[in-house]
């Protein structure tokens, strides 16, 4: 049987991440890569985010498989705590957070 639930997606990568690339030895970029992203997946799961890596970013499912009433404020309070503790470089992109009333859970 098909269960529809409400959710919230958070995204969050770096900002002209192939121009920082460029301007580095690949190994240390990788590095870089790999610690912001586990930070960012460590404090989405913190408030209940499912997390799935997408290149140079994490994206985050709040409300799903398991439905949370709070989704919505879990995913937001990931994005600013994230910003948060990343100190500001290298840049990341605006963390957005979309609700959807339409998501099929398995």
């Amino acid at each position: 049987m098909t269960e529809y639930k409400q959710v919230t997606v958070l995204f969050a990568d770096v900002v002209k991440s192939m121009d920082l690339a460029a301007a580095m030895d690949a190994e240390r970029w990788q590095q870089i890569i790999t610690s912001l992203a586990e930070r960012s997946a460590a404090v989405a799961r913190r408030r209940g985010g499912r997390v799935d890596f997408t290149g140079d970013g994490v994206m985050a499912i709040f409300g799903a498989p398991k439905a949370l009433e709070d989704h919505a404020f879990r995913g937001c309070q990931a994005a600013l705590e994230s910003r948060s503790r990343l100190g500001g470089w290298p840049k990341t992109s605006e963390c957005t957070t979309e609700s959807t009333s339409r998501c099929v859970s398995e």
